[in-house]
């Protein structure tokens, strides 16, 4: 069904959100990136250990806080509905409205390491999105993303070990970059 749908025109959030509804994309790991029906890569052994180590971890330190939505759509412009492994989101009522933006969007990245870095940095800063986090599979570190301006990062720093992270948004939390490996 994917192929049928390629188009050369691009869509719009609202168009492919549609298609979502008639289920045209059923049982389809895809996500909306700038107009275009972006397939996700089947997620490996160590992909799904680090999202439910972020997942255990933030739910509990975050409860009443925020909300740890997983794998989830955001609705961040007219044409992207990307779909991060973890957005930690302000508390609200998302029943009827995706949300738009996040505290802070983590991707899980293995083979998906360029695009999460150039594709996705690019995307969620120009949402203004405060800060993102890439955990890199790869090299067993996490490379934080922050002061987004003018659709780039103006800072990043990368952490690994025992190093702690401290999102800036979320005062009480902190994790070592080993409880995420």
């Amino acid at each position: 069904m994917l192929d049928a749908l390629a188009r050369p025109q691009r869509l719009s959030r609202a168009e492919y959100d549609h298609l979502v509804e008639r289920g045209d994309l059923n049982d389809q790991r895809v996500e909306l990136i700038r107009g275009r029906i972006v397939e996700m890569n089947p997620p490996g052994p160590l992909h799904v250990w680090s999202v439910n180590q972020l997942t255990m971890l933030f739910a509990a330190a975050l409860k009443g806080h925020a909300i740890v939505q997983i794998q989830g759509p955001l609705a961040i412009s007219d044409d992207s509905e990307p779909e991060p492994d973890v957005a930690i989101l302000e508390p609200g009522d998302y029943r009827h409205q995706l949300p738009t933006t996040a505290l802070l969007v983590i991707e899980v990245a293995n083979s998906s390491l360029v695009k999460d870095r150039q594709d996705k940095a690019s995307l969620y800063a120009e949402a203004g999105i405060p800060e993102y986090w890439i955990v890199n599979i790869v090299e067993e570190c996490v490379e934080v993303y922050l002061d987004p301006e003018a659709g780039t990062y103006q800072t990043v720093e990368t952490r690994t070990g025992h190093d702690i992270l401290r999102p800036t948004r979320l005062p009480m939390l902190e994790l070592a970059v080993s409880d995420i490996f």
